[in-house]
């Protein structure tokens, strides 16, 4: 609970406090038991997937206001989770081996249309850079099997709490990008 209310406080200090920002630390809650459950017994429990997918048909379809995605956004994280489901599944029936678990998929898919492609694919490049980094550091030598679930959570804690920081770096970049190209074009 400490690890809750110490993320509430900094969301609170980042983003203010609204509607929204309640629904996110639902989310977010929702999100930490998902860490919890899948760290110690490497499954992302059904229900916690179906909490954030509930969350995401109350915010589209009777707030009338999706957090993070248009119908673009929506499209794309179906189009991109069916994508990663089939190579997915093509490489376990090939190999008989599991590269990532279905619960994680079932996450991608209940997260990705709440928080929007842009910043779904954001959050699983965190999740993969933390969790290359945590992997060779510290467990390189004690297990073989990894739950890929917490590094998920992390990475799409860090994209929701600081959204607005992300947006603003990545329209600096943007900017950038076309002013060099307008100088040495």
């Amino acid at each position: 609970t400490l690890v809750m209310c110490t993320i509430v406080f900094i969301n609170y200090l980042i983003n203010g406090i609204n509607l929204k920002i309640i629904i996110i630390d639902f989310l977010l809650s929702l999100l930490l038991v998902i860490f919890v459950v899948d760290n110690k017994i490497m499954i992302i429990p059904d229900t916690m997937n179906i909490g954030i997918f509930l969350l995401t048909i109350y915010c589209i379809f009777i707030l009338k206001e999706p957090l993070y995605t248009s119908k673009n956004d929506l499209l794309g994280v179906i189009i991109f989770n069916t994508v990663i489901t089939i190579i997915v599944i093509g490489i376990f029936m090939t190999l008989k081996k599991e590269i990532l678990g279905f619960g994680d998929i079932k996450l991608f898919f209940a997260i990705g249309l709440l928080i929007g492609l842009f910043k779904f694919i954001v959050g699983i490049f965190i999740a993969c850079l933390i969790a290359s980094i945590v992997e060779v550091l510290i467990f390189r030598l004690k297990r073989r099997v990894v739950p890929f679930g917490p590094y998920l959570v992390v990475g799409f804690m860090l994209v929701i709490i600081f959204e607005k920081f992300i947006n603003f770096t990545l329209f600096s970049v943007c900017i950038y990008h076309n002013f060099i190209n307008i100088v040495y074009n």
